[in-house]
């Protein structure tokens, strides 16, 4: 399995799916299906590249692009992480995305 399926295609929208890398590409991919993918884009991520793997991602590269509910399912329920302390501000996000701290020559 070296490539991403078509299929996923609408859950890993903002890329077409032949161009991405599961080694180059392995952050976004995990976290997009992770918050995005139905069932079987999950089956998939965890048979591409395994929970170990998928948790290591999630732990030590993350994506400040989950709905609160939405973390707290991955973390707790998909990848039993509800034993451990994670920061939940690098994850969690509003709803129209990650806010950005303003500077002073930031326009308004």
């Amino acid at each position: 399995m070296n490539s991403v399926p078509q299929s996923l295609q609408p859950v890993l929208w903002s890329t077409d799916v032949s161009h991405l890398d599961l080694t180059r590409d392995k952050r976004y991919i995990i976290h997009q299906i992770l918050r995005l993918g139905d069932l079987f884009a999950l089956r998939w991520l965890f048979h591409a590249y395994g929970k170990q793997e998928i948790v290591n991602t999630f732990i030590k590269e993350p994506a400040k692009e989950y709905p609160k509910r939405d973390y707290y399912f991955v973390k707790n329920i998909l990848l039993s992480l509800d034993d451990r302390n994670l920061d939940d501000d690098a994850y969690v996000t509003t709803f129209s995305g990650p806010v950005r701290q303003r500077t002073k020559n930031s326009v308004a």
